[in-house]
């Protein structure tokens, strides 16, 4: 995928049934674009995040937007999101990494923000490493004006 955002495409991590992309923002720096393409479970989140932790130039603390748009959040209840984000302290590298949440759902975002909250109440990572937005101009910025602060 090619668009003004500056993502290429990497595929889909087939195993993880989440979607890889690169960006570049104004500044410069890279960024990985992790979009779901399959229903988003324990295994597909962790499986990920590994996978960006391990790449060779990419890494853990890579800064993340996750693009959300077009899912459904449906199935996410606070159970669901407390087991996907207890499993992240299986990666402590990964703490401190910027994550910019993209959405265009109520639902959507208020389960972002219980998954926010979930991840800083259970010391999992800082919340203000976090952002949820419904525009990509928004959350591209976060990424780039917290990266240069």
């Amino acid at each position: 995928m090619s668009d003004n955002t500056g993502l290429r495409d990497l595929g889909d991590i087939a195993e993880t049934g989440v979607g890889l992309d690169l960006g570049v923002l104004p500044s410069g720096r890279r960024y990985a674009v992790l979009r779901p393409v399959a229903e988003m479970d324990r295994r597909s989140v962790h499986g990920a995040l590994r996978h960006l932790a391990e790449a060779p130039g990419l890494g853990a603390r890579m800064p993340t937007l996750w693009d959300f748009r077009g899912f459904d959040f449906a199935s996410c209840n606070l159970a669901v999101c407390r087991r996907n984000v207890m499993g992240l302290s299986a990666i402590p590298d990964r703490a401190g990494a910027l994550r910019a949440c993209l959405v265009d759902s109520e639902l959507g975002y208020g389960v972002l923000r219980m998954v926010q909250e979930v991840v800083g109440g259970c010391g999992v990572d800082d919340i203000e490493n976090f952002h949820i937005t419904y525009a990509i101009d928004d959350a591209l910025g976060w990424l780039d004006s917290r990266l240069n602060s």
